[in-house]
């Protein structure tokens, strides 16, 4: 496929998808350099395991990830078990889970997160730029959710799903679990992960927006079923 004339390689891009996103000189390139040794460092971690001292960090991760697996729970109990896929908020907590996943390994592993290990291992490569991308989306995602959940959909959202027959009490419950929970869970990662955004990564917001409303539109066509009031595909 081209554009404007470049043609464009998905091969290469799938497989060194890294080298498009953050600035990584090239494998061939003496002069090597990776932002990656900027935006992230794990070794205060290491250094703390490895002298046998207590991680608290790592520990309050572990209770974050506790949080969000109770809003899986809430779900299945409460929710339409075939619908999970369809919620952003359910993408967002996705996100988290494997955020704080990644997080979490990436602290105990000097492999491919200690020193040195960038200039060394093409694996270590995509497991840092996985475990910055997956940090970002995080934080990108859960921003949308708390804006338009808390400051928009809240009243809708309970006054359609409160008033089910069977579940009402125990929706409204979920509703208000995993459209917390994530973002704190988001939070806690944050202030005990050495991790900082790329700047120029913030355009996610705009991907994720464009990504969601076609999957919200093609699932509106095949259907018939409008899954938030602001998106009317009927009268467009």
């Amino acid at each position: 496929m081209s554009q404007n004339g470049v043609q464009i390689d998905f091969q290469d891009l799938w497989e060194n998808w890294p080298y498009y996103v953050y600035d990584i000189s090239s494998k061939i390139d003496t002069n090597q350099k990776n932002e990656l040794t900027k935006l992230q460092d794990f070794s205060y971690e290491h250094e703390l395991t490895a002298s046998g001292k207590i991680n608290a960090a790592q520990r309050m991760r572990y209770i974050a990830l506790m949080g969000t697996l109770i809003c899986y729970v809430t779900y299945f109990l409460y929710m339409e078990p075939s619908g999970f896929f369809i919620p952003f908020t359910n993408w967002t907590l996705m996100l988290t889970t494997l955020s704080l996943m990644s997080s979490i390994s990436a602290a105990g592993d000097t492999s491919n997160f200690g020193k040195d290990a960038l200039l060394t291992s093409d694996t270590a490569l995509h497991v840092q730029a996985r475990h910055h991308i997956l940090y970002t989306l995080t934080i990108v995602c859960n921003f949308i959710v708390a804006g338009f959940y808390w400051f928009m959909l809240r009243e809708e959202q309970q006054h359609i799903h409160g008033k089910h027959e069977d579940y009402g009490l125990g929706r409204s419950l979920h509703l208000e679990l995993v459209h917390s929970i994530p973002g704190v869970a988001c939070f806690v990662n944050s202030i005990c992960t050495n991790c900082i955004l790329k700047k120029e990564n913030w355009k996610m917001i705009t991907y994720m927006v464009i990504i969601y409303g076609t999957f919200c539109w093609i699932y509106y066509m095949t259907t018939g079923v409008q899954q938030y009031s602001f998106l009317d595909f009927s009268s467009s």
